[in-house]
This record gives C-alpha cells, sequence and structure tokens, in this order.
C-alpha cells in the first residue's frame, strides 16, 4: 500500500492497520511514530500482521526513513543571496 504521501507502506497492512499499531505500541515521550517499537512488540500482534510486518520488515524500515524529517543541518555560514546563487546554478546545470 502506497500511501498519499507516496511513501511505500506494508503491503496488506491498512492505514488504519498501522496507525492503530503506531497508537498502541508507541512508547515514545514525543509521541513520534517508531516502527522499532512496534518489532520489539511483535509477539504480541496477531499471527497475520506479524508475518506481513515479518517479511515485509525492510519496507517498514525505509518507510520509516524516508518519512523522517532531518532537522540536523550543518550548513557553512553562508547568505541568503548566496543560497539564491547557488539554487539559480542547480537550477540551470539540471536543464
Amino acid at each position: 500500500m502506497w500511501g498519499r504521501d507516496n511513501i511505500p507502506g506494508v503491503p496488506r497492512i491498512s492505514a488504519k492497520t498501522a496507525a492503530t499499531l503506531l497508537a498502541k505500541y508507541n512508547s515514545n515521550a514525543e509521541r513520534t511514530a517508531s516502527i522499532e517499537e512496534i518489532f520489539n512488540h511483535l509477539w504480541q500482534i496477531s499471527p497475520a500482521i506479524y508475518q506481513k510486518l515479518r517479511f515485509h520488515q525492510e519496507i517498514a524500515l525505509l518507510s520509516k526513513q524516508l518519512a523522517t524529517l532531518e532537522r540536523e543541518l550543518s550548513l557553512a555560514p553562508c547568505t541568503l543571496q548566496q543560497l539564491r546563487c547557488a539554487s539559480k546554478k542547480a537550477e540551470a546545470d539540471i536543464v
């Protein structure tokens, strides 16, 4: 299943089931989605969902990685004007 965000989901796991799993097994203080928490509780999940998650574990972890925003970026000191020029140059290189 692909979400509306074009990030692949685990095949044959609905968005509703995925949301339920994330809500039930998420122990993160920030309440962010944690696929690792679900994998820590696989023994508590129904056999059918267990099999799907085990078989498609790589897809689930990749989906989490794709959906995770990187908040720590290292940028060299620069001005907004320098960023604009770099952006225009990159666009010219693409065309």
